[in-house]
This record gives structure tokens, C-alpha cells and sequence, in this order.
């Protein structure tokens, strides 16, 4: 039953030594490489921006409900906001919020934040664009006969511990290939 496979196998795999050698340094550096990169992408960098983006959905919600609840220094809210928040923020009176649909629906930020906001505010309530600005996310929230326009800088909702993550990862996996090599090349 497994000769077919244990046949094939001979065939595809390297007949020399140094390249068994190889593939048995360079195969598990690879496969740990791989387990760990899904396992903290999928339990502390995607849960890291997740909740940055939570952070950031209830601040523009405690805004909307302090600015509704605010009678007379509106502007006022509006400068503390902006400056202690990072949210440049700006009201548009008597439009309509856009309903153009250009959320990517692969890209990580688009989905947490859509997520978010539709928990937060419902489906039509609001509307974002992350890809207009290359720092910036261009955010609006409807309120009243208007709408609120945040420009929020994406360093709020994503995390830039990935790539760097990514760099640690490679970088020592590449050295112990190439010590590796370095090792089979002396034995021979």
C-alpha cells in the first residue's frame, strides 16, 4: 500500500548525504518557524490590534454620546479630543454619510474595524477608508442629519511588533542554516 509513496519519495528526495543533511537541519527550522508565526499572529498580534481598535471605537463613542450630551463649549470638547486623543475631528452639517463600498475584506485592520464599529454603532451608521491616506484612516461616524469625519493615525489600530517579530524569527533561523551548512561542508 505505501510502496507507491515510499517509491515516489526516493525518487524526489536528494541522494547525496550533505543534502539529507540539510533538509534534516533545514526542515524542522522551517516547520517551528511556521508553528510559531501562526500562533502569534492568531493569539497576540491579531488580539493585540483587536483590542487596540476596541480602544479606539469606545473613545469615538464616549465623544459622540459627550458631544450630544454638551450644550454650550462644543468646540471646546472638540480641541480636547483632538489633542488628547490623537482624533482630528470634524463635523459635517446637513450631508449624507457615504455608503461607497471600499473596505478591503482581506486586510486585517479593514476586518476589526468593521467589526467593531458595527457592534458599536449598526450597519449604515458608519463609514471608513483605510486606504486614502498611507498614515491615516479616514473614519465617519453618522450623527444626527450629519456626519463626525475622524482621521485617526492607523499606528492606533495595528500593531508594529509584526514586523519585527518577523525579523527575529528569520534572522536566527537563516544563521542557524547557514552554521549548519558551514558544519556539513567541514565533515565532508
Amino acid at each position: 500500500m505505501f510502496s507507491g509513496l515510499s517509491n515516489y519519495l526516493k525518487k524526489i528526495l536528494p541522494k547525496r548525504l550533505f543534502y539529507r543533511a540539510l533538509l534534516i537541519v533545514a526542515i524542522p527550522v522551517l516547520v517551528l518557524q511556521l508553528v510559531i508565526t501562526i500562533v502569534f499572529f492568531d493569539s497576540l498580534w491579531i488580539k493585540t490590534n483587536k483590542g487596540m481598535t476596541r480602544t479606539l471605537v469606545n473613545e469615538i463613542s464616549t465623544f459622540i454620546e459627550a458631544y450630544g450630551s454638551e450644550q454650550e463649549n462644543k468646540q471646546e470638547l472638540l480641541d480636547l479630543f483632538s489633542i488628547f486623543l490623537d482624533l482630528n475631528i470634524e463635523f459635517t452639517n446637513n450631508e449624507e454619510l457615504q455608503n461607497t463600498d471600499t473596505e478591503r475584506w482581506f486586510s486585517p485592520i479593514d476586518r476589526t474595524l468593521r467589526r467593531e464599529l458595527k457592534s458599536k454603532f449598526g450597519l449604515d451608521e458608519y463609514w471608513f477608508d483605510t486606504t486614502i491616506y498611507k498614515e491615516l484612516i479616514d473614519l465617519r461616524i453618522k450623527y444626527e442629519d450629519g456626519y463626525f469625519k475622524f482621521l485617526v493615525p492607523k499606528d492606533r489600530v495595528a500593531s508594529s511588533s509584526a514586523r519585527i517579530f518577523a525579523l527575529w524569527i528569520t534572522v536566527p533561523a537563516i544563521i542557524m542554516v547557514i552554521i549548519s551548512l558551514i558544519f556539513f561542508k567541514k565533515s565532508n
